[in-house]
């Protein structure tokens, strides 16, 4: 910005969900004075110019990319119910991404008899809380708390699990992730 100032160039920037909802320093002045503006969702999108009153042909939404053939399941025959279902979860263990809630859901499939998996993925500040949830709603005997894996151990976990969930929410603090 100041180095377009300076140059009387155009310039453009990314606005990242901490960017938009958590620390918005000078953000309005930025989507004032860029000639373009990217985010990663139309959340993100629309927000910004309900809030900000930006144009949106100012804002424009560029998906994170992903290869989904890195990423594609293994063929299972669909005549096949797994014995136990597992339950994929994948992220930083903070706040926005829900985790809790899935903890507790799973706690209400071990009430209703269903059996189950659940692996979590990840790190982060609320591994001794989420682990004490499990211990306290009975489930951590079918959770496990893989920590940091590698994107080879990632791509071994979606295919050998059943379901995929990521509970995202908005924090206490008001940050959320990027893409709801």
């Amino acid at each position: 910005w100041v180095a377009a100032r300076l140059l009387g160039i155009p310039w453009s920037f990314t606005a990242h969900a901490y960017d938009i909802w958590l620390d918005k320093l000078l953000l309005p002045e930025k989507l004032r004075e860029a000639d373009f503006v990217v985010t990663c969702s139309d959340v993100n999108r629309r927000h910004l110019a309900e809030t900000y009153d930006v144009p949106l042909t100012k804002l424009h939404t560029v998906y994170h990319g992903i290869d989904v053939g890195h990423f594609s399941p293994s063929p299972r025959p669909s005549s096949v119910r797994p014995a136990k279902l597992r339950v994929l979860c994948v992220g930083r263990l903070v706040e926005q991404k829900g985790i809790i809630h899935l903890i507790e859901a799973c706690s209400q499939l071990a009430s209703e008899g269903i059996d189950f998996e659940l692996l979590i993925a990840g790190d982060g500040p609320l591994r001794d809380s989420l682990r004490k949830a499990c211990h306290e709603l009975g489930i951590d005997d079918r959770t496990q708390f893989l920590g940091h894996v590698s994107q080879e151990t990632v791509r071994e976990l979606y295919r050998s699990c059943d379901l995929f969930v990521l509970p995202c929410i908005a924090a206490s603090d008001g940050d959320r992730d990027g893409v709801p």
